[in-house]
């Protein structure tokens, strides 16, 4: 009997080791719960860091068409409208090298004078689809800061 008894003590010893191995429920239940946290609040604020990434972009791309076209102005005595997604692309007209995956460049020239550098972004954001910033420029040197919304025609 002492013999069963001494096995008995073994194979429950070894039970209550397996067991004290392994994670209940409730443990794993609140470690997804942890992550799920830390996820709904990582992901809105990355979102937010690629956006102003991707404004940062457009902004600088807006200043750089805006001097090809002052260096265009000096060459041809006029400004030169272009369009990324059309017949001139800004890019051949200025001899520029855009990145096209996130905005759509176009220089429009308004009735006013001067010129106006639009950007439309083709990626969804904080904001909707076809938000767009534009840069006019006049050519008595009032530049403005970049807007939302489109060039006027």
């Amino acid at each position: 009997m002492e013999v069963v008894m001494e096995v008995v003590m073994e194979v429950v010893m070894e039970v209550d080791l397996l067991h004290k191995k392994s994670f209940t429920l409730l443990e794993l239940l609140i470690v997804v719960v942890i992550i799920g946290i830390i996820a709904a609040i990582g992901v809105p604020s990355y979102r937010k860091a690629v956006w102003f990434a991707q404004y940062k972009e457009a902004r600088s791309m807006l200043y750089l068409i805006s001097q090809a076209e002052e260096t265009y102005f000096l060459e041809h005595q006029a400004y030169g409208p272009c369009d990324e997604s059309g017949a001139t692309r800004c890019s051949d007209l200025l001899h520029l090298s855009l990145p096209g995956q996130n905005w759509v460049f176009s220089v429009v020239l308004p009735s006013g004078g001067g010129y106006c550098v639009q950007a439309v972004t083709t990626l969804p954001g904080p904001y909707p689809a076809g938000y767009q910033w534009r840069w006019r420029f006049y050519p008595e040197g009032g530049d403005t800061e970049p807007q939302v919304g489109a060039c006027p025609s």
